[in-house]
């Protein structure tokens, strides 16, 4: 079991990786309370804007282009279904607008930015420690 969790490659360098889990974990629920109260685009924008600079804190510029190609799949098949949605149902669509499409694209944006520096900077073993840690303080 002990062999799961080892890697034999060490962790880059900087402050991301030094980081305690939980404190990763609290950014991760921060910003996600922060995309959920914040609805209008400035501020979707000002969040994602934010946690790029997290993000980039993590030295993995190829892990966060593989992410950014996934993300742009998911918007172009979101695209098409709107489109071909609006061939069916045209009053259906009526209110769509670019606005209202990109705004939950934001939020996910964010939430990846937040989310890929905690899985990609912090050791298995460790994020198992910190939630088996919270786990038994939270029985007692």
């Amino acid at each position: 079991m002990q062999a799961s969790y080892a890697s034999n490659r060490p962790l880059p360098q900087g402050w991301l990786y030094e980081a305690d889990v939980r404190a990763k974990i609290g950014v991760s629920v921060l910003a996600s309370l922060g995309t959920l109260a914040t609805s209008n685009l400035e501020g979707q924008l000002l969040l994602a804007g934010a946690s790029l600079c997290y993000a980039l804190c993590m030295r993995r510029p190829l892990a966060l282009l593989a992410a950014y190609g996934v993300m742009t799949v998911m918007i172009f098949l979101a695209m098409g279904c709107v489109w071909i949605m609006g061939k069916f149902s045209p009053r259906l669509m009526g209110g769509m607008n670019f606005i209202s499409l990109t705004i939950p694209f934001l939020r996910m944006l964010t939430m990846m930015h937040v989310v890929l520096p905690l899985a990609l900077s912090s050791r298995v073993r460790r994020s198992a420690n910190c939630c088996l840690t919270a786990s038994r303080s939270g029985r007692a």
